[in-house]
């Protein structure tokens, strides 16, 4: 009997060009080069739906046991192999601890990774890597449609073969219609991730593809006859619609306005790069090489660049070393799982295989025995959520407390300085108390006419001897007024001990003691004046030195005073105390300014991740005096932002305490930067990472370490070894409260 030689397969070298394309803007978006890259996911959904659907009916019967089998082969060998050589490889970072691992390793293998990742909040677009997998939100959406795509495709076929062609063309026009309005519904009332991890809301970009498929089977590629005929016009066009790719994928950031747009034009852009694709038939060996390591590629990646995210080098080295470690892993295993002939070959294969295997093996065996902590942290979620609502209503309350003793405080410094203003007044109105002789009683009508409130009592030809009885009678009356004014000494001095029992009487009060312009006579100024120097309360009016000169104040005796010298010796009277209540009303207001600050120096502005947000539970620190600003979502901008906003409001304390954990990746140059920001303050670091502190700038910086604690103490961590556990909180909270005070 005559074999029946199979039909070659055709080949689209078209498909393999957008593949690695699709591949490499994906690559370069995950090494940070490029930022638009993930919109290239978009043309991979596109992509596997139109295949799926041309290789269907390319098949005389549709075999749900050949297609599953062929997609185990192709997709979920080659993920496994991934999963568990990683899980192999992270075992020996000793300073990664994988706490979530078994949970999310079975999201992997299951195809529901996409929303374990949206309910274990990940965030693609992070700038930090929070998992080796975070690409495999792909990969759940492209198995969980691996596992619906027979029936659909049987479904659409029956409908077209019973009722034809137009009948599931319509359908799936509609349907993509009803999935791109869903989408854009969805882009509008929900947040980026539920949107991008969704896969009923990324279903229109397949759908599309199932579409595309339908309409090729039916009614060819889609293309002017014309241009399908001319190879070197359609070649020209799919260059420029490559380009057109190359736009967003360039420019269009996870943060652009214009990302949901983006991603349904990249995929229709792919489905019109398909219909180009296939009109270029012919083989490359090396195009198809490259193509066949695309899913290999994109597979290993991540893994490698996490792995690398631990280890410290030069940024171009590091992306080099990157690229070809993944390319040359991508190999193994796609080798490893290829078809060989050649002898030599089989060998290699097997070799490469049996490393796999091996690997994968001791993988699993990890997987196996792994703990699971979700429900511890599931509990850790909800007591943060819980002290973040906590310290959110704290924080309302102390800007609350803070609003009124900024305003207790600004009345206080506006009776300070409408009191200087008024000192004038004040002074005026003063219950003054005039114990003096003949020069005194001559002035008595101008200092009632200064001093209306005040009490005179002078006498002619009285000694300073009298000064004490008339002080001692009015305080037994209680009628001793404040201050105390006395004009004693012309007509001769007391010893000390009676000027002493005056400063006695009057009991503290201010005591203004004129001096005489007859000293040479009766030596009583040097006394009173070494008397002002043993008491604070005593001020000297040096009437002697003050007249001097001045003839026009005096009778002929140059003692006793005409008009003009009784405005003078009133007047310098009235100066003297003013002088004095100005120097103590600033003294006064100066204490008062100097306690405030003092005050403040005590209170502390505490910025922090969940780290803060799980310790403020613990630090009881008395109210008013700590605000805690925890944000989980903290990144170096925020941190920035925060701390700008509390100075430009005056909301930033004396004393600023960071406490953040090593899932916020800040470098000492960071903390610089913030340490810059808060150059009128005083920086306390807690340290539970392994940064290395010395080469912080600035006096105004205090580092309170914690992490040698923590690294002899296991018991201070939660299982993801980055959170603290409840003695690993209570035990830096004391190390806080023991630093600062």
């Amino acid at each position: 009997m005559r074999k029946t030689r199979k039909k070659k397969e055709t080949y689209f070298i078209g498909l393999d060009i957008l593949r690695i394309f699709a591949c490499v803007s994906i690559f370069l978006y995950h090494l940070g080069i490029i930022k638009g890259g993930y919109l290239a996911v978009c043309t991979f959904f596109v992509m596997s739906a139109f295949l799926s659907c041309y290789s269907g009916f390319k098949k005389d019967k549709f075999s749900f046991k050949e297609y599953y089998i062929s997609r185990i082969k192709k997709i979920y060998v080659p993920i496994l192999l991934t999963v568990f050589t990683t899980v192999l490889a992270l075992s020996f970072i000793k300073s990664y601890n994988w706490f979530n691992m078994k949970p999310e390793v079975t999201s992997i293998i299951s195809g529901y990774n996409n929303y374990w990742q949206l309910n274990a909040n990940l965030d693609y677009f992070a700038r930090h890597i929070s998992s080796p997998f975070m690409h495999f939100w792909y990969i759940g959406i492209l198995l969980q449609f691996e596992l619906v795509f027979p029936f659909l495709f049987i479904f659409f076929k029956k409908l077209g073969d019973k009722y034809g062609k137009k009948v599931p063309v319509i359908s799936l026009s509609a349907l993509s219609v009803i999935s791109t309005i869903y989408f854009i519904y969805q882009s509008i009332h929900n947040n980026l991730m539920f949107v991008y991890y969704d896969t009923f809301i990324r279903s229109f970009s397949i759908i599309y593809g199932l579409l595309l498929g339908f309409l090729v089977h039916y009614y060819g590629k889609l293309i002017n006859k014309k241009i399908d005929k001319n190879k070197k016009l359609s070649k020209r066009i799919f260059i420029i619609y490559i380009l057109a790719l190359v736009i967003p994928f360039l420019f269009v950031s996870d943060k652009s306005k214009i990302l949901n747009i983006s991603m349904i034009l990249v995929s229709l852009i792919s489905c019109r790069l398909i219909c180009y694709s296939l009109t270029m038939k012919g083989d490359n060996k090396i195009v198809r090489y490259i193509s066949n390591l695309a899913y290999p590629i994109y597979l290993f990646q991540y893994p490698v660049i996490f792995i690398f995210s631990y280890v410290k080098l030069n940024i171009i080295l590091e992306t080099i070393l990157i690229i070809l470690i993944t390319i040359i892993i991508a190999w193994i295993s796609y080798y490893a799982l290829s078809k060989q002939t050649d002898k030599k070959k089989v060998i290699l294969k097997y070799i490469l295989l049996i490393l796999l295997l091996g690997s994968s093996s001791v993988g699993v065996y990890k997987y196996v025995n792994a703990k699971d902590y979700t429900k511890e942290m599931k509990q850790l979620e909800n007591e943060l959520a819980e002290n973040e609502k906590k310290m959110q209503e704290a924080q309302e309350a102390y800007a609350a407390k803070l609003k009124e003793q900024e305003e207790e405080w600004n009345k206080t410094l506006a009776e300070l300085e409408s009191g200087e203003a008024n000192i004038e007044e004040v002074v005026n109105s003063l219950r003054v108390v005039f114990i003096g002789d003949s020069v005194m009683l001559g002035a008595q009508a101008n200092l009632y006419k200064q001093f209306p409130n005040s009490y005179v009592d002078a006498k002619v030809s009285r000694s300073i001897y009298a000064g004490n009885t008339i002080l001692k009678e009015l305080k037994s009356r209680n009628q001793l007024g404040e201050p105390i004014v006395i004009g004693l000494g012309t007509n001769g001095g007391c010893p000390k001990s009676c000027k002493e029992g005056i400063i006695e009487t009057a009991g503290g009060r201010d005591i203004f003691w004129l001096t005489v312009t007859n000293d040479a006579d009766v030596h009583i100024n040097d006394s009173v004046k070494a008397l002002a120097e043993e008491h604070s309360n005593v001020h000297i009016i040096d009437w002697e030195v003050l007249s001097k000169g001045h003839e026009e104040y005096f009778y002929a005796d140059k003692i006793h005073l005409n008009p003009v010298g009784r405005k003078a010796y009133t007047e310098e009277i009235r100066k003297a105390i003013y002088d004095v209540y100005v120097y103590k009303y600033k003294l006064q207001k100066e204490e008062t300014i100097k306690k405030h600050e003092q005050e403040n120096r005590t209170k502390y502005s505490f910025y922090g991740n969940d780290l803060l947000i799980n310790l403020n539970e613990y630090l009881d620190y008395e109210k008013g005096k700590v605000i805690y600003n925890g944000n989980k979502d903290y990144d170096m901008a925020s941190i920035k932002k925060d701390l700008k906003k509390a100075i430009d409001d005056n909301l930033l304390n004396y004393n600023v305490v960071f406490v953040f954990d090593k899932s916020i990746p800040l470098t000492i140059d960071d903390y610089n930067e913030l340490i810059s920001i808060c150059k009128n303050h005083y920086v306390y670091i807690i340290n539970i990472t392994s940064n290395d502190f010395s080469k912080l700038n600035g006096d105004n910086v205090k580092v309170i370490e914690f992490y040698n604690d923590i690294k002899d103490n296991k018991k201070y961590l939660m299982p993801d070894g980055t959170h603290l556990s409840t003695k690993g909180n209570e035990a830096l909270c004391k190390l806080i409260k023991d630093s600062i005070k």
